[in-house]
């Protein structure tokens, strides 16, 4: 079996919510999705060396054989200085581990992916939002949400994320959220490394 580690801003939402994704998609491999590094959130991840400390901790005991690495832009695909720095992060975690990676950069943060599956957040909040621009160059698509389910019986929380997660379509994500720093780019390069 695979075992996958997750490293992302936020152990609780973002890593469990992707692990759930994933899990499901690829429940027919030999493959485990594992959070892991739950004392890293937010800034904390740019304190490289003492992140590379405990990743690589991590690695040892708990049997990671890839590493996906996932940071939020909080940023549109035109902020090349923003993506810059993310990519400096991403190779300086690469450099320092023994174990291939696969890099996620979420154009603008995890949240846009709910809006590229549209329908399944509307079912599960009761709500009739229709998108009117592409998921990916929505800016602060936590707050759509949140103000999406304003007026609903249930409000969109964060920590939400998991369970959303694991109700979202797979297929329509990989449709809805194309080209560069894409969720379909991401899982067109996990795909080949799972294989």
């Amino acid at each position: 079996m695979k075992r996958i580690g997750i490293i992302s801003e936020n152990f609780d939402n973002d890593s469990k919510s992707l692990r759930n994704l994933l899990s499901n998609r690829y429940s027919d491999k030999d493959v485990q999705f594992l959070p892991i590094l739950s004392k890293f959130n937010g800034y904390q991840l740019e304190r490289i060396r003492k992140l590379l400390v405990a990743l690589k901790s991590e690695i040892i005991t708990r049997k990671i054989d890839y590493l996906i690495l996932m940071r939020d832009l909080d940023g549109l695909p035109s902020e090349i200085d923003e993506i810059k720095k993310r990519n400096t992060w991403f190779n300086k975690i690469e450099k320092g581990v023994s174990k291939e990676c696969v890099r996620f950069l979420i154009i603008y943060e995890l949240e846009a992916l709910i809006l590229a599956d549209i329908d399944s957040f509307n079912k599960i909040y009761q709500t009739k939002y229709q998108l009117k621009t592409s998921p990916k160059f929505q800016s602060e698509p936590k707050e759509l949400l949140k103000k999406i389910t304003f007026k609903s019986q249930r409000k969109y929380k964060e920590s939400d994320t998991p369970e959303i997660f694991q109700q979202l379509n797979f297929q329509n994500l990989y449709q809805n959220h194309t080209g560069e720093h894409s969720f379909q780019s991401f899982i067109d390069e996990l795909t080949t490394n799972l294989n």
